[in-house]
């Protein structure tokens, strides 16, 4: 029985810290290579001078990615409030912040099994847009943007589009999560007997 507890503790421990290594993506203009108007669906980034607002039309053309697989999935303003399933602290200034950290809340994600590609966006300065494909992000990890538009530009907007959707825990994991839980309350009300 002592086994069996221990088991079901180690199991719940290890369902509560499986998030707790999950390394940040650093993304930045330098890693957008692209120096020509030649995009290819495949390239790690694109970007384009048109200020206006993105929309899935828009990103389609840019990248190639049919506009059917290209959903709004998040989005977070600068000086305006962030959409559910992540937190977007914007940072440098609090009105021309060159850096952005979008962090997971830990109630769902993002999928980007199908694809996913993250917009950040000025729309004063060239390039108005940058566009990174995510496609490989779990959903989980921390976004880090760092030196967008340094000493002459801001962050106004960060999205996430993808045709994934969101996910939430499964009921599996909760219950693993639960039974972990109730294991470790069984151990400790045996050493305190």
């Amino acid at each position: 029985m002592k086994t069996i507890i221990r088991l079901v503790a180690v199991l719940g421990t290890l369902a509560l810290s499986s998030t707790a290594f999950a390394a940040p993506l650093e993304i930045s203009p330098t890693d957008c290579a692209a120096s020509d108007a030649d995009f290819v669906l495949g390239t790690t980034c694109w970007t384009t001078d048109d200020n206006s607002q993105p929309d899935a039309n828009s990103l389609s053309t840019l990248t190639g990615i049919p506009a059917t697989d290209l959903n709004e999935l998040y989005k977070a303003e600068q000086g305006g409030s962030d959409g559910p399933l992540y937190t977007t602290t914007f940072s440098n200034t609090a009105t021309d912040p060159e850096d952005a950290e979008i962090k997971w809340d830990e109630r769902g994600n993002i999928d980007c099994a199908d694809g996913c590609v993250l917009v950040v966006k000025d729309g004063k300065h060239s390039p108005a847009v940058y566009v990174f494909d995510i496609s490989s992000w779990n959903g989980m990890d921390t976004l880090n943007l760092t030196d967008f538009w340094v000493g002459g530009g801001a962050i106004s907007n960060v999205s996430i589009w993808g045709g994934g959707g969101t996910t939430v825990p499964e009921p599996g994991t909760l219950a693993l999560l639960g039974l972990g839980l109730f294991g470790m309350g069984l151990m400790r009300r045996r050493q305190t007997s």
